[in-house]
């Protein structure tokens, strides 16, 4: 391999030695435990009475993890980091919504996003949350295949047609969609309405791509399944693949409902299927493209070793890799200077819409303390070698 993720000259070049320091004091104290546990029931009682906290949020985890309250500040970000030859995912970071008006104005931020990657190449995919677009007991409902009330079978419509609008708009503007993964309690009406935009969009190249949650035990079966209806459907696949962001959740959820929980009992099971799907996909590059949103660097070597293996260019647009903004520098900044295609996920929006995102992000960060230990260190070399320069 013609990279090191040992380099923290590379890693850190897009940042001053002031922003270093910050990164060090929110690695040292933000990310602990504790500090977690204590803050995610505060701020969720702060926005149930309305009591503003903008003040402590947007300085600290905010502007670490955010690209900025709208689509412009977003931008600034976005062509720094194409500075650094580093792509960009634009997200808007809405969650889960609660009305029509809400859905309509997250559609019509991700159309505008589309168009806008159209012509900054910066910008490398379009990106939504199916349950920014419709509520969850809807989704839920279609997914256990329950009878909906007239007023839930037109909100439904309304998500089928806006996510067709979308990946039309993706299609026709050459921009390729991913579409994040859910709760497994309504994945189900997700994978369905996907495959359909597939069929329909998928015929020449992957544009439409489903998120894979490897933690689910049934996920590595479900890929080789939907590899199988592709060939015969003749379209290409559009795979992004994440280890999972709602564990304790999930386990949750299965002990209430009486039911064998839809994950994984160990981490090593989890990495475990995550590897063997990103060799599957290499094996069948012909009909797949991979997005591999992954923080482990055992994970992103693997991927480059196959390339390697299959005598594929670097930057072969059928594969790339992605973390969050804000973590995994070392990862990012040295695959992208090796000629990697790299696209940071990149969320923005107003503080309060995107508090949700911030406290999921607290919590995978929490699940992942080995890998915050790690970049703390390359973080504290990075400041270490500035300081003799």
């Amino acid at each position: 391999m013609n990279f090191s993720f040992e380099n923290v000259e590379h890693a850190f070049a897009h940042k001053s030695l002031k922003e270093l320091k910050q990164s060090r004091f929110l690695f040292r104290v933000i990310f602990k435990s504790w500090i977690i546990a204590l803050a995610k029931p505060l701020i969720k009682f702060a926005l149930w009475i309305h009591f503003p906290i903008k003040w402590a949020v947007k300085p600290t985890v905010y502007r670490y993890f955010c690209g900025g309250e709208n689509l412009n500040d977003a931008l600034r970000l976005v062509n720094k980091l194409n500075d650094f030859k580093v792509k960009s995912v634009l997200d808007f970071a809405a969650e889960e919504t609660t009305s029509q008006e809400q859905s309509d104005k997250t559609f019509k931020q991700v159309m505008e996003i589309i168009h806008l990657a159209h012509t900054n190449k910066a910008i490398a995919f379009a990106v939504f949350k199916p349950s920014a677009l419709c509520r969850v007991k809807v989704l839920e409902k279609v997914s256990n295949k329950q009878i909906l009330s007239s007023f839930e079978q037109k909100e439904y419509d309304s998500f089928v047609a806006m996510v067709d609008y979308l990946c039309q708009a993706a299609y026709e503007n050459n921009v390729p969609i991913l579409i994040d993964a859910e709760y497994t309690s309504m994945q189900a009406a997700v994978d369905d309405v996907l495959w359909q935009m597939m069929l329909k969009y998928n015929k020449e190249k992957a544009v439409v791509f489903n998120t894979l949650q490897m933690y689910r035990k049934d996920r590595l079966a479900f890929l080789k399944e939907w590899y199988q209806k592709a060939c015969e459907q003749n379209i290409f696949m559009g795979v992004k693949f994440v280890r999972g962001a709602y564990l304790e959740q999930e386990r949750i959820w299965a002990k209430e409902k009486n039911m064998p929980s839809p994950v994984h009992e160990t981490k090593q099971d989890t990495d475990n299927d995550f590897d063997n799907a990103l060799r599957f996909c290499m094996e069948h590059l012909d009909r797949i493209a991979i997005f591999c949103g992954s923080h482990n660097e055992k994970s992103c070597t693997l991927l480059a070793n196959l390339m390697l293996q299959k005598q594929l260019k670097n930057y072969d647009e059928r594969v790339y890799f992605s973390q969050l903004y804000g973590m995994s520098d070392h990862i990012s900044f040295n695959l992208a200077h090796a000629g990697y295609n790299v696209a940071k996920y990149v969320p923005f929006g107003p503080v309060n819409i995107t508090i949700p995102y911030l406290l999921r992000r607290a919590d995978e960060n929490k699940s992942i303390g080995g890998q915050v230990s790690r970049e703390l260190k390359l973080i504290e070399q990075a400041i270490h070698q500035r300081k003799i320069k």
